[in-house]
């Protein structure tokens, strides 16, 4: 026992070493801008997003960064150790439930066999590419699998509690990220789907209320925002990712624009040699458990099938939004994972297949691991924090607020302004995102979410003058940036890399 749990810490601090040293060296996607800027807001100001500025994704995150951003100053780099703690506990989980499923081999062969499946997963392309940023798909996915555990293990020991809790993770999930809403349906079907006791109808659906309870609870803040401020919620978590497909399609991008795009696209992902193995080994299991007949093995058949149905719906979860984004497929990544467990737990059980269902995950693990080295290799970790973007990004803040003193600075990328303890203009609190689009929101909307078109900018500005400009990050759209700050006599000073920083003439 003292050894397992020895190899178990071990294992999981190299886990953690390789995450954190790839995840610091990631550089800044711009989608961060949104997620660490709307935090700082609420931490330093008490500015609520939909309220106060527009925001365009569901609200927990900003409360999550916020309590974060209250002990330190180091934004980016606190907002990315979150997302790589998140995305060790979800690997934790997988070795979880691993074990969990194997532990009726020796102790060291359920270790080696729970250990291959956090490779499995953590050789993954898609994980290697998303895990570790400052935006909302570590938290939510984390919490989604957790749902999952605990909807297992409710309904397999019968405790009511752990049901409430798999319904509060659910909503949590859901309030971090909207895509999971298409979750709910699976879960639904599991409590019909999976044998209960005493079995009737009227039990069912007491569990059932209990499981809702919980993810209307977790849900409740968000329902009061939504209650609160409507049209500016729904703007954010509806209408604006159509004002965004019709902004690709304006910019002239045409990959995963529709539905035939978008399964095109999907095709290119799944084939990638790094998830082609997934995928097809759960497709397979997943057939082969629909087809299979038996009692003994009957709890293995439904969690395969119902794990791979929850698959299926945050797929299409993933496929909704327009464009499609390969970080969207993060979510149905561990659940393909925890479907080809119990459908090799499902094989294991079967007479004709007991010998050699382990062996044949082994050798699975091995052609995964060689396939998602390049995942890694590609990014250029380091375990040196001097080489870590997020500390670059607190370093520039800190040069650029030693060269502006104080006051607000306009621009499309708030991080490092922010990192500086300078302000920023809460229009531009999503990074380039309402910038981008607002020239296809109406003015009266655009006045109701706090967004501001470039024909608008003078007149913000007249009475509220930038203390600096920083451009640099989104060039194709900085155009009336750079021009007010020459038509205003700002000069301009290069900063390392593209960025540069305008100052106004002393």
């Amino acid at each position: 026992g003292c050894l397992f749990f020895i190899s178990l810490l071990l294992f999981f601090c190299a886990v953690f070493l390789l995450l954190l040293s790839q995840n610091m060296g990631k550089e800044l996607n711009h989608d961060e801008q949104m997620y660490v800027s709307s935090g700082v807001l609420l931490a330093r100001d008490g500015l609520l997003p939909y309220r106060d500025y527009p925001y365009f994704q569901m609200p927990y995150l900003v409360f999550v960064y916020a309590a974060l951003f209250m002990f330190t100053d180091h934004l980016l780099l606190a907002a990315r150790v979150l997302s790589t703690v998140c995305a060790l506990l979800l690997l934790g989980l997988v070795f979880y439930v691993a074990y969990d499923l194997f532990r009726g081999q020796s102790y060291l062969a359920a270790f080696l066999l729970s250990s291959c499946t956090v490779v499995l997963l953590l050789a993954n392309p898609i994980f290697a590419y998303t895990s570790g940023l400052a935006w909302n798909h570590d938290l939510a996915v984390l919490s989604a699998v957790a749902a999952t555990v605990l909807q297992y293990k409710a309904i397999a020991r019968q405790r009511a509690t752990w049901l409430l809790l798999s319904g509060l993770a659910l909503g949590f999930a859901v309030g971090v990220r909207l895509s999971f809403l298409f979750a709910v349906f699976p879960f639904f079907l599991s409590l019909f789907l999976f044998p209960i006791s005493p079995a009737s109808l009227k039990e069912r659906i007491r569990l059932l209320t209990l499981h809702a309870g919980g993810f209307l609870l977790a849900l409740l803040p968000a329902l009061l925002m939504l209650a609160a401020w409507p049209r500016q919620f729904v703007f954010g978590n509806i209408s604006y990712h159509q004002v965004n497909a019709d902004y690709w399609q304006a910019a002239g991008y045409t990959r995963a624009m529709n539905l035939p795009g978008k399964l095109a696209y999907l095709w290119d992902v799944i084939t990638q040699p790094g998830n082609l193995t997934l995928f097809a080994s759960a497709l397979a299991l997943l057939a082969i458990a629909v087809a299979g007949r038996g009692q003994a093995d009957k709890p293995e058949r439904l969690k395969v099938i119902f794990t791979g149905t929850l698959a299926l719906f945050l797929l299409i979860g993933a496929l909704v939004p327009t464009p499609t984004w390969y970080q969207y497929f993060y979510a149905v990544m561990p659940l393909l994972l925890m479907g080809l467990l119990y459908g090799v737990m499902y094989l294991h059980k079967q007479r004709w297949s007991r010998h050699w269902s382990l062996w044949a995950y082994g050798l699975l693990v091995c052609v995964a691991a060689l396939c998602g080295i390049p995942s890694y290799s590609r990014l250029g970790g380091s375990l040196l924090p001097a080489n870590w973007a997020p500390v670059k990004a607190h370093e520039m803040g800190t040069q650029i607020a030693s060269l502006v003193g104080k006051g607000k600075v306009l621009t499309p990328s708030p991080i490092s302004p922010l990192e500086g303890q300078l302000d920023i203009y809460k229009q531009f609190a999503t990074g380039p995102f309402a910038w981008r689009s607002a020239s296809l929101i109406g003015s009266p909307t655009r006045r109701e979410l706090g967004v501001i078109s470039p024909d608008e900018l003078n007149s913000l500005l007249q009475s509220d003058p930038p203390a600096a400009i920083l451009t640099g990050d989104e060039a194709n759209l900085e155009e009336p940036l750079t021009n007010y700050a020459r038509q205003h006599g700002y000069k301009p000073l290069q900063l390392s890399g593209p960025m540069t920083l305008w100052l106004p003439s002393r």
